[in-house]
């Protein structure tokens, strides 16, 4: 009975901040800290990407205006030119969508993937002390299957994450061949009309604009709240950490 009275006491000192970790191992506060602080490390490679995704976006948007304002005509090289762009522009359509379909079926980051590959390794590798506590075959079965699915994650994962490089410098070649377009003065023609007839899908008019401006607001709106998130994570990785310290104190002195 005094055991059973003693057990819901906690310290007044941590009372209320630390309540859902006292139930834990120092090994599960540990792992649990371990993948928050992978996940935060991921939502800032998120960010990195959206902020370099957006920049691209937002010099793509400054040059269509500049080719909005031109008065100039384009001579002989303009079909070239635009040719390039199209081919250009429809590749890094196919490539984005590849990418996000790649994104979609397999939603966590790289990083996250790989710590779990190591972890499910070490698991299926490692021959625990005890030999009560070795897994029966069951689980051990769960355990290959998830490893095996891990590793094709981990494939398609770095495949997505090649494809989105490869949609940045397409993106970035777009600009550049805008940049030309933006320098031929041959014929009296609008480049925006040019734009119009000859590269649909990136046309220099104020709507075509104004779709990229939204999307480069939709752009700032997700890396807002990916760092919402990143700051909430820090938060936790936080109070994670002071719990181990308060527990080491506490075990030191008891």
């Amino acid at each position: 009975m005094s055991g059973e009275k003693g057990k819901g006491k906690k310290s007044p000192k941590n009372e209320g901040l630390f309540d859902d970790l006292e139930a834990l191992s120092d090994s599960e506060i540990a792992e649990q800290t371990e993948a928050m602080k992978a996940s935060s490390r991921a939502a800032q490679e998120e960010i990195k990407r959206l902020q370099q995704e957006r920049q691209s976006q937002i010099s793509l948007v400054q040059s269509l205006r500049t080719i909005q304002e031109s008065t100039r005509g384009i001579g002989k090289e303009r079909n070239t030119l635009l040719n390039q762009f199209r081919a250009i522009r429809d590749e890094s359509v196919k490539k984005k969508a590849l990418r996000d379909e790649i994104n979609q079926n397999v939603p966590p980051p790289l990083e996250i993937i790989e710590q779990r590959l190591v972890e499910t390794h070490r698991r299926l590798s490692t021959i625990p002390n005890d030999l009560s506590k070795m897994p029966n075959r069951d689980h051990e079965v769960k355990l290959f299957s998830f490893f095996f699915e891990l590793q094709a994650m981990h494939a398609k994962k770095k495949v997505g994450n090649e494809l989105h490089q490869q949609y940045i410098e397409l993106l970035r070649k777009q600009k550049e061949k805008l940049n030309q377009l933006d320098k031929l003065n041959d014929e009296k023609k609008s480049v925006a009309e040019d734009a119009r007839k000859d590269a649909p899908g990136q046309k220099a008019n104020p709507k075509e604009i104004r779709k990229l401006n939204e999307r480069i607001s939709d752009m700032l709106e997700s890396i807002n709240q990916h760092r919402a998130e990143s700051k909430k994570l820090r938060r936790e990785i936080g109070r994670f950490e002071a719990y181990i310290r308060v527990r080491k104190k506490s075990s030191q002195k008891g």
